[in-house]
């Protein structure tokens, strides 16, 4: 990925999308209401000398800073790495939600792998 910018991340494959309200990197709530996403980015090639690593959701309203790694967590460039976890949103009619990864600093040469992926459901 480019280092020093937010890039957003393409999950390559769907496998159902009922309402058909997500691209390859984007949702959009059919309605109002309180949506569960789930996350799961899978990275490779990591330099080790870089800043950090962060995960975000981003949404119409709000970002969600879920996870950050340190440069500094890894004795040496790790082959791989992995994120996940689950967020609760509250979100409009026509809002968008949609994940990024931002390396500070280091060579560029973090990988996302295709087999991230990413799910969401309205609750309530």
């Amino acid at each position: 990925i480019q280092i020093n910018a937010a890039v957003t991340v393409n999950f390559g494959v769907e496998v159902f999308d009922t309402g058909r309200n997500f691209t390859a990197n984007k949702f959009t709530a059919p309605v109002g209401g309180k949506y569960m996403f789930h996350y799961d980015i899978y990275t490779s090639n990591w330099d080790a000398s870089c800043g950090y690593v962060e995960t975000v959701l981003k949404t119409s309203n709000r970002l969600y800073y879920l996870e950050i790694a340190d440069g500094d967590l890894f004795p040496g460039d790790p082959a791989y790495y992995t994120w996940c976890g689950g967020l609760l949103v509250d979100m409009d009619a026509a809002d968008t939600a949609h994940m990024t990864v931002f390396q500070s600093g280091g060579n560029n040469q973090l990988d996302l792998r295709p087999s991230s992926w990413f799910s969401g459901c309205l609750i309530a």
